[in-house]
């Protein structure tokens, strides 16, 4: 029963650190884009 127990906890740990990283991957990826965006804005203008 506690083998179980520590495999769900450490299949938790796994599926929130993977959570993790893609919202940041996606903030990365977010900051990037509008940072770009506002390069190309500025040298347009």
């Amino acid at each position: 029963l506690w083998k179980l127990m520590m495999l769900l906890l450490l299949l938790l740990v796994i599926v929130v650190v993977v959570v993790l990283l893609l919202l940041l991957v996606v903030v990365v990826v977010v900051v990037v884009v509008v940072l770009c965006i506002q390069l190309h804005l500025e040298h347009s203008i």
